[in-house]
């Protein structure tokens, strides 16, 4: 049992010295530094200097940083009041522009299938909807004023319907003017 007792004793003993000796290296090998203490920036100097204050706030990058200019997304989207128990939600956004046209004026409005208005339609819902062409469903087109057409479209995907209302802008194309988001298509497209 005194042998076990000297030769932890030892361990501990050896285990001191290798502390002291780190630390001794540490301290010996120290370099200058800084510490936030309170409010002022002491600097910690080598072991032959005292402690002295720098009251200038430590610089970790010379160059004055400019702050970031925040760049504010203006709100273009308006959301319409509506009675109608159908609709979930209607809205207009104010940055739609008309998408161009390839049709030259007076403008016919033409609702075949392959017709270049027909064509300039759909982009225009596409577009607006934010939907892939490819994906939307058309239930049914139609004049709904002088120079305006409404649309009743889905998206395949998302089953979502949606009453699309477009306008001819002279010599610049059709642009959206609203969108109704939808509950259920009327009951002649179900």
């Amino acid at each position: 049992m005194k042998k076990v007792n000297r030769l932890f004793k030892k361990i501990v003993l050896i285990i001191f010295c290798l502390i002291a000796f780190i630390s001794a290296f540490q301290i010996a090998t120290h370099k200058k530094e800084s510490l936030l203490i309170g409010g002022e920036n002491i600097a910690l100097m080598d072991h032959e200097k005292k402690y002295q204050a720098v009251n200038q706030p430590l610089e970790i990058n010379k160059k004055k940083q400019k702050p970031m200019e925040k760049k504010e997304k203006i709100k273009t989207k308006q959301i319409i009041a509506t009675q109608n128990p159908n609709v979930i939600q209607s809205y207009l956004d104010t940055s739609w522009k008309p998408i161009g046209t390839k049709q030259t004026e007076p403008h016919i409005f033409s609702f075949d299938n392959n017709s270049q208005d027909r064509i300039e339609m759909r982009k225009v819902i596409s577009n607006t909807l934010h939907i892939n062409a490819t994906n939307i469903e058309e239930w049914w087109l139609s004049m709904y004023g002088p120079n305006d057409v409404e649309a009743y479209v889905s998206n395949r995907e998302t089953n979502q319907h949606y009453r699309v209302l477009i306008s001819w802008v002279v010599s610049k194309g059709y642009q959206a003017k609203q969108v109704d988001e939808l509950h259920f298509l009327p009951e002649q497209w179900q």
